[in-house]
C-alpha cells in the first residue's frame, strides 16, 4: 500500500530558505523581472482605480438657496444693494423706441438661435447616452479585478516554474517567469475551476470551501512541471495533498497566512497611512434595497484603496513590491512542498498505468 509522504514543517521551510539563500544573485534576477511583470498584472485594476470618480463628482452638492437661480429672482439683499433687476434704465440722448432696422437685427438672431437649438439638444442627447453606456465604477472595478486576475495567474505559473528550478539546484533563468504564457489556456482553466470549486464550497459552508481550498494548492505546480491538462492538475493536486496529510498542508498555509496577513498590513498602513483626506469610499452604494452585504464590504474596501492610491502612488508601488516578494517566497514553499509529494505521485502513476496494462 501506498504509504503517506508525511509533510515536514521543517524540511518544507528550510528547503525554501535553503533554494533562496544556494543563489541568492538568481533570486534577485527573478524578483528584478517579477516586479514589473506583477506591475503589468495590476495595471487594469490601477487604470479602474484612476478612471472611478470620486463620490463628489456623482453627488452634487445642494445649491445655496441664497445664491441666485440662473434666470430667477436675486436674493432680499442683492435687491437692497442693486435695486429692482427689472426696473428698465430710461434711453439716454431721448431714444425713444427701437428703429425698424433693430428689429430686424433681433428677428435675425432668433432665427439663427432656433435653428442651431435642434443640434444642441442633439448633442446633449449623444452626451447622455454616452453616459448611459458608460460602465459604473463597481462595473470598471471589476473588470480591472478579473483581468488582473488573468494577467497574474500566468505570471504565477511561470514563477512556480522558476522556483520549482531553484528547489533542483539548478540555475533559474529569468527567462522561466514567462513559461507561463504557453500554458496561458490551462492556467486559466485551473484557476477559474479552482476558484468555482471553492466558492461553492464556501457557499454550502465555510469549512468545504477551506478543504477544497487547501487540496487544490499544488494544482499550478503539477501543471506547469508535468504538462498536463487543468483537469488531471486537479486530482494530481488532491493525491498530493493528501499524501502529505491534509492537516499538515493546511499548517503550511497557515504559517503563509500569517506572514501575508502581516505584509498586508504594512501594506495598508503604507497606503492608508497618508496625510489629507482619504476618507469615504470613492465607490457609493447604488442605494438599492437588496444590496448584499459583500458588495457593500466591496464597495467599501475598493473605495479605501482608491483613495489611498490616488493620495500615493508610491505607496502603491511599495506593496507591490512586498507582495512580489511574498510570493516568490510562497512559490519557493509550495515547491518544496510538490518535492516532498512526488514520489508518491509518481508511485500512484505507475500503479495505475500497471493497472491499465492488466486490464481486459
Amino acid at each position: 500500500p501506498q504509504q503517506p509522504a508525511r509533510l515536514s514543517f521543517g524540511r518544507t521551510f528550510g528547503d525554501a530558505a535553503r533554494a533562496v539563500a544556494r543563489r541568492p544573485i538568481r533570486f534577485l534576477l527573478l524578483l528584478c523581472v517579477l516586479f514589473p511583470l506583477a506591475v503589468v498584472s495590476a495595471a487594469p485594476t490601477v487604470w479602474a482605480i484612476v478612471t472611478a470618480p470620486p463620490a463628489a463628482d456623482e453627488a452634487p452638492a445642494a445649491q445655496d438657496p441664497e445664491q441666485a437661480a440662473p434666470g430667477g429672482a436675486e436674493s432680499p439683499e442683492a435687491g437692497t444693494d442693486a435695486g429692482p433687476a427689472a426696473e428698465p434704465a430710461p434711453p439716454a440722448d431721448g431714444a425713444g423706441a427701437a428703429s425698424p432696422g433693430d428689429s430686424a437685427d433681433a428677428a435675425q438672431e432668433d432665427a439663427v438661435a432656433q435653428a442651431d437649438a435642434p443640434e444642441d439638444a442633439a448633442e446633449e442627447t449623444a452626451a447622455g447616452e454616452t453616459a448611459v453606456a458608460a460602465p459604473s465604477p463597481r462595473a470598471r472595478l471589476w473588470i480591472g479585478l478579473t483581468a488582473s486576475f488573468a494577467l497574474a495567474t500566468v505570471v504565477f505559473g511561470g514563477l512556480c516554474a522558476a522556483m520549482l528550478a531553484l528547489a533542483r539546484g539548478r540555475a533559474a533563468d529569468p527567462g522561466l517567469l514567462f513559461t507561463g504564457i504557453p500554458r496561458v489556456f490551462p492556467l486559466l482553466v485551473f484557476a477559474i475551476a479552482a476558484a468555482a470549486a471553492t466558492a461553492a464550497g464556501a457557499a454550502v459552508f465555510v469549512l468545504p470551501g477551506i478543504f477544497v481550498f487547501v487540496c487544490l494548492i499544488l494544482g499550478p505546480m503539477i501543471l506547469m512541471d508535468r504538462h498536463v491538462g487543468p483537469f488531471d492538475a486537479f486530482g494530481g493536486s488532491f493525491r498530493a495533498v493528501l499524501s502529505l496529510g491534509w492537516f499538515r498542508c493546511f499548517g503550511v498555509l497557515l504559517v503563509l497566512a500569517v506572514g501575508a496577513a502581516a505584509v498586508g498590513a504594512g501594506a495598508a498602513a503604507a497606503l492608508c497611512g497618508l496625510p489629507g483626506d482619504a476618507a469615504g469610499p470613492a465607490l457609493p452604494l447604488d442605494g438599492r434595497a437588496a444590496v448584499a452585504e459583500w458588495r457593500a464590504a466591496f464597495d467599501a474596501g475598493g473605495g479605501g484603496v482608491v483613495a489611498a492610491v490616488r493620495e500615493s502612488p508610491g505607496a502603491g508601488l511599495a506593496a507591490v513590491g512586498a507582495a512580489t516578494i511574498a510570493a516568490a517566497f510562497a512559490a519557493a514553499v509550495l515547491a518544496s512542498m510538490y518535492e516532498q509529494a512526488r514520489p508518491a505521485l509518481e508511485r500512484g502513476r505507475a500503479r495505475r498505468r500497471g493497472g491499465r496494462r492488466s486490464g481486459p
